[in-house]
This record gives C-alpha cells, sequence and structure tokens, in this order.
C-alpha cells in the first residue's frame, strides 16, 4: 500500500467549532431585495445525552435596510429552528447563538441553510409615479465564523453507532485524519478499493488522503490522534484478535464470535459471514475505531457491501449472503433498481446488535478528589488499627493476676 502525503492539518473536533471556515467557505456575501440564502453542509459529531448543540450565526448587513421587516431564519436539514429580525441584532459582526435540538441534528452530514430576507424602506414621494428602490443598498454578510460550537468535554465518542458512518472516519468533510491498518498479505483488496472510494466521495475540503499501513508495522503512537479502521480477517489481521473486550463483538483466530459473556458463537469452515463493528478507539479516548473482519472468502466482501449500502444501526452487524426466495405462485417477483456504470450491489442479509464491549476503555488520570478518598480510606485503617492493639493492650494489662 502506498502512503499519500495528508494534506494541511486539519481543526480538531477538540476545538469544539465546526465553521464555515473550516470547510473552506470564505465569508458569504447575499445582495438585493427580496429573499436570498446561504446553505452548506457539515459532518457533526454523536451528542450523546446533550439536549441541544449551540450554532453561531455572525451576520453584518447594511444599515439601510428597513430592519423592521428584514429577518434571517436558521434550517436544519429541511426543519426551520430559529426565525430572527434584524432588529434585534446591531449592523455590524452581531452575533445570534440558536440552540439546536438534538434530535434534529443528524451524527455525520447534516444540510444548514441561513435564509435571508432583505427589505428597503418604501419609498414615499408624492411628486413619483413611479420609484425603484436603490437594490444595491440591500446587502448581508454571514462570516466565516459562524458555525456549530460543541459543548465543552467529552466528544462523545462512546455514543458510537454504525449509523454515524461515516463519521468518525470523515470529520468536518475531511479524511486525511484516519489511518486503515491491513494484514502483511493484504486480501480482498477489491472490496477495500470500494470502501475507500465510498469514504473519498463523502470528502469534501481537500483532505481526501487516506494512509493505510500494515499490521507488522503498527504501533499506538501511529493511531495517536487518528480514527482507525482494522481490515481483514482475525487470522491475517493478529490486531483485531488482541483486541478481545474492548469490541462488541469478540473474534479470535479460531473464528470464533463471542456476542456477550454467555453467548459464544462457533463458525463453521463453509460459513461466509462478515462483521462489521465500531468502537471508542483503544490508543486515543477521543477517537473511533471500525472493524471489518469476518468468516470465509466473501468476509470483507461483505463487511464492505454492508457499510457501503448503508441503514445500518447499533454497533455490530453480521452479514451474510441473502437467499432469494422463489416468488410465491401468481404473485411478480419485485423489481430490482437498476444500476448504470457500475456493479450490481451484491446482495446481503444484516442482523445489527447493540453490544457494549466488555472491557472498560483506556483509564484517564485518576483524579485528585479520588487519590485524597484513597488516601483517608488508608489512613482510617491504620488508625483503626492503631486503637484496637492499644485496646487490646490495656485489655492484656489489666487481666495480669495480682502478687
Amino acid at each position: 500500500m502506498v502512503q499519500v502525503t495528508p494534506a494541511s492539518e486539519p481543526p480538531p473536533w477538540a476545538d469544539r467549532r465546526i465553521e464555515l471556515a473550516g470547510l473552506g467557505r470564505p465569508d458569504q456575501v447575499v445582495s438585493g431585495v427580496g429573499d436570498q440564502v446561504v446553505s452548506f453542509s457539515l459532518d457533526a459529531p454523536p451528542v450523546g445525552g446533550r439536549a441541544t448543540v449551540p450554532f453561531e450565526v455572525v451576520i453584518s448587513h447594511s444599515g439601510l435596510l428597513d430592519r423592521a421587516r428584514s429577518s434571517f431564519r436558521l434550517v436544519l436539514n429541511d426543519r426551520p429552528l430559529a426565525s430572527v429580525a434584524l432588529r434585534e441584532l446591531t449592523p455590524e459582526r452581531a452575533v445570534h447563538r440558536s440552540e439546536l435540538p438534538a434530535a434534529a441534528l443528524r451524527a455525520g452530514l447534516n444540510a444548514i441553510r441561513i435564509e435571508l430576507t432583505l427589505r428597503l424602506p418604501r419609498i414615499a414621494d408624492a411628486g413619483a409615479t413611479c420609484a425603484v428602490p436603490p437594490i444595491e443598498q440591500a446587502w448581508a454578510v454571514v462570516h466565516a465564523n459562524s458555525g456549530l460550537v460543541a459543548p465543552a468535554g467529552d466528544p462523545a465518542i462512546t455514543a458510537l453507532t454504525l449509523s454515524t458512518y461515516p463519521f468518525p472516519l470523515v470529520r468536518e468533510g475531511r479524511l486525511d485524519r484516519t489511518l486503515i491498518v491491513v494484514p502483511a498479505e493484504a486480501s480482498e483488496l477489491p472490496a477495500l478499493a470500494r470502501l475507500a472510494a465510498g469514504l473519498g466521495r463523502t470528502a469534501r475540503t481537500g483532505g481526501f488522503a487516506l494512509e493505510a499501513l500494515r499490521a507488522p508495522e503498527f504501533t499506538a503512537a501511529r493511531a495517536a490522534g487518528r480514527d482507525v479502521v482494522l481490515w481483514g480477517r482475525p487470522e491475517e489481521n493478529p490486531l483485531i484478535g488482541s483486541l478481545g473486550g474492548r469490541l462488541p463483538i469478540q473474534v479470535d483466530e479460531n473464528v470464533r464470535l463471542v456476542l456477550s459473556s454467555a453467548m459464544t458463537v462457533a463458525v463453521r469452515d463453509t460459513t461466509q459471514l462478515g462483521v462489521v463493528q465500531v468502537a471508542g478507539s483503544p490508543w486515543d479516548v477521543e477517537r473511533g475505531l471500525l472493524v471489518a473482519t469476518g468468516a470465509g472468502a466473501d468476509a470483507l466482501k461483505l463487511a464492505s457491501e454492508a457499510l457501503l449500502q448503508g441503514g445500518l444501526a447499533g454497533t455490530a452487524a453480521l452479514v451474510s449472503h441473502r437467499v432469494e426466495q422463489p416468488a410465491a405462485p401468481g404473485v411478480t417477483p419485485t423489481p430490482q433498481p437498476l444500476v448504470l456504470g457500475a456493479p450490481l450491489p451484491l446482495p446481503v442479509q444484516v442482523t445489527t446488535y447493540q453490544l457494549r464491549p466488555a472491557a472498560a476503555p483506556p483509564a484517564r488520570h485518576t483524579p485528585v478528589a479520588a487519590l485524597v478518598a484513597a488516601a483517608s480510606g488508608v489512613l482510617a485503617v491504620v488508625i483503626t488499627g492503631l486503637l484496637s492493639y492499644a485496646a487490646y493492650g490495656s485489655t492484656a494489662r489489666g487481666a495480669r493476676p495480682r502478687r
């Protein structure tokens, strides 16, 4: 595999903002009386248990507008959320903060529109039968630092599911912080190429470069600050088996699947089964991990096909060939979609699971409060022991016979 030189460093999600500037969009200028639209798309992470996520519109407008009749409206995924009259804002770089409902914000790609209505004062000229308003005086600017404001704290990687794909592999329209780890002898390269091409189609801001690494060359340092894809059957890529309980479904070199502590599935040699799963990265608590593996020669083809067709849910999926059932007598079979210029989609049967990894995520630094509590506990045990010893000594002395 060839390592492609990555593009310039993307702004990390830790910055807690996804702005127009980071999407390659400068200040958006609109002019003319009437309705105007500024539209763009952005990738958002899972919001976990949060009820809302703030969005800031930084806007300037002409001081000659009729501010009582001029306004803008914020629309998220075709859902109107906020409407603001310009009379409520100052003409220069006003900041309006809206709380977007978490239910309306998708993990992954979101479509945002800022719909502006610009009006000039009515011209009252009794001596003129027709008056043309000075249209060039109607303008507004949506500034490049407008965007989504993520709350401080954990980036909600623990809320990852397959429904968020291609997030976190594609963040803020960029792909160049994703690392694909393949076996030493890479298998199913056409399926891997299709998966990489599908990811590339979702990247939009110039960060299209993907780095691929062979499993023997992998180190934890290479995964720091990156979302990781582990690709390959477990007997080919030992990293998959080494993760054990850190994955929703444990897969070992003997191709046994452990779905929970009470359920283990042994896969027969003739079985063709793809396994797709997501979890937090074991090497970086702010990054994600996608594993595409399985059993049989078609395992990786099945796993990549499930990802490309989309519509997955949960944290893990088992993928097999779909067996077409013959139509009942007198029933017309359902027509299949026509695909031009591409291979027909592979018919797959997908079963999804919402499972938690058995192992805990990497430990963070122990808080000071916890250290103080632990020290207090040890001190209490020591004091109790000393008091018990003193009481025992006193009792023993009091029990001596008198001479």
